[in-house]
């Protein structure tokens, strides 16, 4: 066989039920993905998903018009905000994280890796030298903001209120825009980043009707500084610098 010789019979009857499983399982993952992101597409076309504008959340005006204007552009399509919900948040929202994850003994679920990127050989990833390791990419843990939720952690229940509030706002201040759809239960993701983490290039969605359309219009993120740096104004100064150079 290393020579280019035509296996024998033999190894052959012994592998290819083995070829044809992880074919098999490999045509099934892709169907499942396909009609998950077709069934994501048609719920975000049913007007009844909609996020209405005739709410209150639609008249919070939580966002500047810098940062509409951002969104709105053609250069960039996307904006940044300092001091959501205003600065004081942050110290009470980081204080709930804290406690909610020392609950779970510090341990949240890792963000899984492709099959590529386990076997990278190659170190384009963030300055790796080889395959990555379980980790890289962090951890998380889906939130839901129920009465647990809102008892145990009120600020970041109260954060994650005035989030899923944005999608209303939206659509009243973009009139024959974007039409986004009501937040929907477990969509919000916590997202720890370690020393040596690293995230991978990617999109949200391809253009509307494109066999990459997924439905997703929008993501929203709100940035936490490292434990016992709440409130650190040089901290906040050097991520907005970061930020607008980016934009620039």
């Amino acid at each position: 066989a290393l020579e280019g010789d035509i296996m024998d019979s033999a190894t052959e009857e012994a592998l290819w039920p083995q070829i044809v499983n992880e074919a098999l399982a490999r045509e099934i993952v892709s169907l499942v993905k396909h009609m998950h992101r077709a069934q994501h597409v048609s719920v975000t076309m049913d007007p009844q998903t909609f996020a209405a504008i005739d709410t209150d959340q639609a008249t919070w005006e939580q966002l500047s018009d810098r940062l509409l204007e951002g969104l709105s552009g053609s250069r960039c399509s996307y904006g940044y905000q300092d001091d959501f919900m205003g600065p004081d948040w942050v110290e009470v929202v980081s204080d709930d994280v804290t406690h909610l994850v020392s609950k779970r003994q510090g341990k949240l679920p890792v963000v899984p890796l492709p099959p590529m990127m386990k076997n990278n050989t190659e170190g384009e990833e963030e300055g790796q030298g080889g395959a990555l390791k379980p980790g890289a990419y962090g951890s998380m843990l889906w939130l839901k903001n129920d009465s647990e939720l809102k008892e145990n952690s009120p600020a970041l229940s109260e954060l994650l209120t005035n989030l899923h509030a944005l999608p209303h706002e939206l659509n009243l201040r973009f009139p024959g825009g974007i039409r986004l759809c009501t937040a929907q239960p477990n969509s919000t993701m916590l997202l720890r980043m370690d020393s040596g983490c690293c995230q991978p290039e990617r999109w949200d969605s391809g253009a509307i009707g494109s066999a990459t359309d997924t439905g997703f219009e929008l993501t929203c993120v709100y940035f936490l500084p490292p434990a016992g740096l709440a409130g650190d104004d040089n901290l906040k100064e050097g991520m907005s610098k970061e930020v607008t150079t980016a934009k620039e």
